[in-house]
């Protein structure tokens, strides 16, 4: 699961950055992943993410699961569900959010 990146702070992440949250699961905590300047990058990085984890299940569409049974269920520009090889579904969700928003007190 994503963490704080090293040497970030909870203030220097508010201080006018645009934040990259992750969660594992519907209800998972919401992480922080890293903080850009300006929003643009921010999406430039969760789109990048997402595709690591589609990456992650080797492409495969849930239809046509690989050797293992695993494959991607959903991939979309804020979130990837996807079944691992024991059946169970997988989801990651991300957002790109002011610093000044946190979604783990919403």
């Amino acid at each position: 699961m994503p963490r704080m990146p090293h040497g970030v702070t909870v203030a220097a992440v508010a201080a006018g950055s645009w934040v990259l949250w992750a969660s594992l699961g519907f209800h998972g905590p919401w992480q922080i992943v890293d903080a850009w300047p300006k929003y643009e990058d921010c999406v430039k990085a969760k789109s990048a993410y997402i595709d690591a984890k589609l990456k992650a299940t080797n492409g495969h569409l849930a239809d046509e699961t690989d050797a293992e049974g695993a494959g991607i269920i959903l991939g979309g520009k804020d979130a990837v569900i996807f079944r691992n090889p024991d059946g169970h579904r997988v989801v990651w969700r991300f957002a790109c959010l002011p610093g000044t928003l946190d979604p783990r007190h919403e």
